[in-house]
């Protein structure tokens, strides 16, 4: 905070043992519209950066009283793994999700561990299809509004988890760049650990989705399809 006033926490990416990997940042944050893309080519300090800084969404709210149910943090795809390069482990190895399987958030008030429940590839541009707005789920106003959006991270989740998930649990979403086509992202979902859990609880027994939902500009370059009729098992 000393360094920079914009300082809301700090964010890991760990182990069982609490290492991480290569994810190891202070998480920064403008509040006013105008400037919520401040970071995506400042350093920590504010200078011109090609590799930006991890930043909050300017909607979240991450105080000792309040905090949204589910925050957002963005960073770049870098390609020596800095910043959140090392999020497509997750989607290149799928044994990577039992190794490190947690997210760390210090705020400037207290700690929490999240488990990871998801990861998806989305698309961002309307101009080319569906969008799955991850983005502007910041609060629920409703259990129907929760289970429908964590099913719908399940439906399109590239891994199936034994991670349950329940309305009231905080969330958090670490989005980035991808790579399948223009305007896609890799998002990282992971629910709060809840007092008095066992933290490997549902880690283990992880396996491929076979069948998860694409955005339909995937699709169109890849080829193949959704089966409506395939069996799914929802939260809730």
């Amino acid at each position: 905070i000393d360094q920079n006033p914009d300082t809301v926490g700090y964010i890991r990416v760990m182990n069982e043992q609490g290492e991480y990997d290569k994810i190891d940042y202070p998480i920064v944050q403008k509040t006013k519209e105008h400037e919520k893309e401040f970071y995506l080519d400042k350093s920590f300090l504010g200078e011109p950066n090609k590799a930006g800084t991890i930043f909050l969404d300017w909607r979240n709210k991450i105080g000792l009283s309040m905090q949204s149910d589910q925050m957002i943090i963005y960073g770049h795809d870098m390609n020596d793994g800095a910043m959140f390069g090392t999020l497509r482990k997750y989607k290149e190895d799928y044994s990577y999700y039992e190794k490190y399987p947690f997210i760390q958030i210090d705020s400037n008030y207290d700690r929490h561990i999240y488990k990871i429940f998801g990861f998806f590839i989305a698309n961002a541009d309307f101009r080319t299809g569906d969008v799955f707005e991850y983005y502007n789920n910041i609060n629920f106003n409703s259990s129907e509004e929760f289970y429908e959006y964590v099913n719908g991270i399940k439906r399109r989740s590239l891994i199936l988890t034994n991670v349950d998930v329940k309305y009231g649990d905080k969330l958090v979403a670490l989005s980035t760049c991808s790579s399948e086509f223009d305007n896609s992202r890799f998002v990282v979902v992971a629910r709060r650990i809840r007092a008095d859990e066992d933290k490997m609880l549902g880690i283990t027994g992880s396996s491929r989705n076979p069948n998860p939902l694409m955005p339909d500009v995937y699709y169109r370059i890849a080829g193949g399809s959704y089966d409506q009729n395939a069996e799914f098992i929802p939260y809730g």
